[in-house]
This record gives C-alpha cells, structure tokens and sequence, in this order.
C-alpha cells in the first residue's frame, strides 16, 4: 500500500510563484509521454535555478524573491528529499493534497496538470472531477476538464465532464469538456455523449459549438445528427467549416439537401470547397449536384469537384483541430 501523504504546509505570506516551482517536478512528465500529452505538449513552470537542486539561488538575498524563497525552504527541501525516492502513488498523492487544498488557483491549476500522468487511478480520476465540478476557479476546473480527457471512460470521469459541457458558467470550460469528450467516450456510450453534444451545439459561444461538433466527428461513424446540418448556417465561420468537416466524416446521403442548400448561401470559399468535399463521400446522389459546379468560375471549386469525381476526396482534407489545450 502506498505511504500517505506528507502534509505540505505554506509558510505566511509565500509567494504562489515559488510553490509553482515546488510541485512542477511532481507533475513533470518523465519518463514517458501520455497520449494527451502528445496531443497538447503543455510545459509546467520550471524552477528557478538551484530551489530543487540544493545549490545556491542566483537572486539577491536582498530582493523579494529571495525572501519567499527562504520562507518556502523548508516545503522544498520536504520535496526535495521525497522526489528521488516518491513513488508514483505518492505523487499523485502529493499532487491530490495540492489540488484539494491550496489557497491559490494557480498552484491547483499546476496540480491538476500534473494529475493527468496518473488519471488512470480511481483516486485521481475522483479528485479531478470533484474540481470540475466544484472549484471556484474556472482555470483550474479547465485544467481539471484536460486531465481527464488523458484517461479512460469511466463513470466518474464521463458524469464529470457532461456536467460541465452542460452548465459551467465559463464557456472554456465547456469547450474543454468537448474535447474531453472526444478523447475518452468508447464506442459503447458513443450514442447517449454525441446527444449531449448535439446540445451543446446551441451554445453561445462559437469555440464551444465548433469544438463540439469537432467531438461530434471525431466519435460518431453513420447517420448525422440533424443538429450538424444546422450548424452549417451558423453565423461564425469556423462552425460551419467544422459542420462541413463532420459531414465528410459520416458520409450520409441523407445530408445531400442540406449541404446543397449551404452551397447556394455560402459565401466563403473555404468552406464551399469544404461542402464539395462533404459531398463527394456520397457516391452517386451527389453527382448531379458536383457536375453543376464543374461550371463553377471559382478554380478552387472546380478543383475540388473533379478531386471528388476521380475518388481522391480525402487526400487533400486537412483535420480540423480544437485551439491547443491549456496550459498551466
């Protein structure tokens, strides 16, 4: 059984700074690299030169900086003394400590970052989703949101961020959840996470509907939401390229009107020659709509019909991704 956890205590008037550096080489990620990590490469504060190591601060005795230094000394060197011989568990337990009970929002943030290394524990999977659900910071609960999507589809994980798409009040919170969405749902509860989804789509904020309906691509094979062919009048231009990009994944006829309907409103360029694409995954239903644009005097357009005609529609998508996830 793992150790418990030391109790780590802040001196008065610590600077948040110096903490940050204390628990960043409990969260650094070494050895390995998690497949969220892979996906967002966020970097933890490093600590000032000499605060870990044991050698000499390089800042002035004199200065402010110096003086939070020493008065955080004795959590470091706690840390210092734990780190070489910590086990996984302990630092995860180190960490959970931090997340629960911190005073500063931005340590807790650095915490809950470096939770994601360890999500595939119970424990860590409950206290991430007990901060999205219930810490006043929305930066840190963003953070808690990202940790989560690194691990596997549990209940506690899933409740966590449905929860949040649904009703945290900070809309990067939500779009987070969108995307956590997306990394952890399997196949079996793909159907009752692509409905909330779905709703999410009514969103206020563009980024959250886009992310959602990239979520929604990302799950989903087959029929398409009708939600989806909606989005594609949405007034933000990046929704409807991503409603277009989700229309190429489930290659369903039945969008075939829809699509045609955004080609005759469409005014971007882009994202006609994303619709053109959409189409070209329908086989015959759509040819007759894609020997109408062969006329088109856009060359791109053109370009784009004959690449769906000669059955090369998919080499020149590029994916669609949501906006680099946070950082701590």
């Amino acid at each position: 059984a793992a150790s418990a956890a030391p109790t780590l205590r802040r001196p008065p008037g610590r600077d948040a700074r110096v903490s940050r550096a204390a628990i960043a080489p409990l969260a650094s990620p070494v050895p390995g690299v998690t497949r969220s990590e892979a996906f967002a490469s966020p970097v933890p504060p490093v600590p000032p030169a000499g605060t870990l190591a044991g050698a000499a601060s390089p800042v002035s005795a004199a200065s402010p900086a110096s003086a939070a230094a020493a008065a955080a000394r004795p959590v470091q060197v706690q840390l210092d003394t734990r780190l070489a011989q910590a086990d996984s568990g302990e630092r995860a337990a180190l960490l959970t400590q931090v997340l629960r009970s911190d005073t500063s929002a931005s340590i807790r943030r650095t915490a809950a970052w470096g939770l994601e290394r360890y999500v595939e524990r119970a424990d860590v999977t409950t206290a991430l989703a007990q901060a999205l659900r219930g810490d006043a910071s929305g930066s840190v609960r963003e953070m808690a949101a990202w940790a989560l999507g690194g691990g596997d589809d549990t209940p506690t994980a899933r409740a966590g961020l449905l929860a949040a798409l649904g009703s945290d009040r900070d809309a990067t919170v939500r779009e987070t959840a969108a995307w956590a969405l997306a990394q952890v749902t399997d196949d079996e509860r793909a159907d009752d996470v692509e409905r909330a989804l779905t709703t999410a789509l009514r969103d206020d904020v563009a980024a959250v509907r886009a992310t959602a309906l990239w979520a929604i691509g990302t799950l989903g094979n087959g029929k398409a939401p009708a939600t989806v062919g909606d989005a594609l009048v949405d007034r933000d231009p990046r929704v409807r390229s991503m409603a277009a990009w989700v229309l190429f994944r489930r290659e369903d006829p039945a969008t075939l009107p829809v699509i045609e309907r955004a080609l005759g409103k469409e005014d971007d360029p882009r994202i006609r020659v994303a619709l053109i694409r959409a189409l070209g995954t329908m086989g015959d239903a759509s040819a007759p709509t894609l020997a109408r644009l062969l006329d088109s005097p856009d060359r791109d357009v053109r370009a784009a019909v004959v690449a769906a005609l000669a059955g090369q529609n998919s080499a020149p998508w590029p994916m669609p991704m949501p906006r680099p996830r946070p950082f701590p």
